[in-house]
Parts: structure tokens; sequence; C-alpha cells
């Protein structure tokens, strides 16, 4: 089965992917900012579109973001499961900076900014707070201790 489509999302704060990212990539940073780019209109033309999500590490935000995405769209078409809008997605192995040290030609530009650099302390924290929580149906809840598993998620061994 031949991959029609596929979409790299990365996870990471502004000020991260801008220093520089994976050609070709979109920089998915909210859970409302997913829903608006991938369930508002789902890119569903294609027979076989992977997803693939990565933040620096690919540990917490890029899996968050995953899980978030499969259970979305699990509750939007829950009447006809078990069809999906998305239903293979992947997980980067290794994150951003696991990728640039092996492939920084397929970069743009070809740089890394760790999460935790000096220089961007004060939009870290802006950051961090903007993504503190989650929206859903019932309103906001804090992501602390949002732990759900997503038996599904694949690794996406880089080879």
């Amino acid at each position: 089965d031949t991959v029609e489509n596929y979409v790299v999302i990365d996870t990471r704060y502004p000020y991260e992917f801008n220093g520089g990212h994976i050609e070709g990539a979109v920089n998915v940073v909210t859970q409302n900012d997913l829903i608006q780019q991938f369930l508002t209109d789902p890119l569903i033309p294609y027979k076989r579109q992977v997803i693939i999500f990565h933040c620096e590490f690919s540990s917490k935000r890029g899996p968050r973001m995953c899980r978030f995405l499969r259970k979305e769209d699990r509750d939007r078409n829950a009447y006809r499961y078990p069809e999906l809008f998305y239903p293979e997605m992947y997980i980067l192995h290794g994150g951003y900076k696991e990728f640039f040290a092996l492939y920084p030609d397929l970069c743009n530009p070809s740089n890394y900014i760790p999460m935790a650099d000096p220089d961007y302390e004060e939009q870290l924290m802006h950051w961090q707070k903007v993504c503190k929580t989650i929206t859903d149906p019932n309103g906001t809840t804090n992501i602390r201790g949002f732990k759900s598993r997503l038996r599904s998620q694949r690794q996406l061994q880089l080879s």
C-alpha cells in the first residue's frame, strides 16, 4: 500500500519551529489550532494519508497532540466506526533533535533551537502558559495528570 500523502506536524513552540524545522512541516502548537487545521475541514481526499507528529524529543508535546487528534477523530466519527479521517498516525522517534542530527539538509533553516534555550526564556514561559490547558466539551481542563495512552500509536523509527 502506497502512502499518497503525508503531513508532518511540528508541535514545538514557534521560536523553536522558526529556528529550524523539517522541510514542509506544519507548526501546530495548540489543540484549538489542531482542530481548526485538521478537523474543521479534514484532509480526506487521499486513500492513504499519514500524519507524523513530533516535538523536540517526541516524548511529551507531540504524543499529547497525537492522542488529542485521535480522540477527537474518534468522537467525530463515532457514527461510522471504525472509519476515521486519520487512521494512520505516527510519532517521530527521537523528535526534531534526533532528526536534525541525522538529516540537517532536510531542515529549513538547517538549525536547531532547544526549547530551554536561555535566549528564548520569555517566549518559553509565554507558550507554556498558553498550552497549559486543553479544551474539552465541558470547558477547560488542566493538562497535568492527562495520562491516557493510545494503544494504536506507533513509534516511527528513523532508518
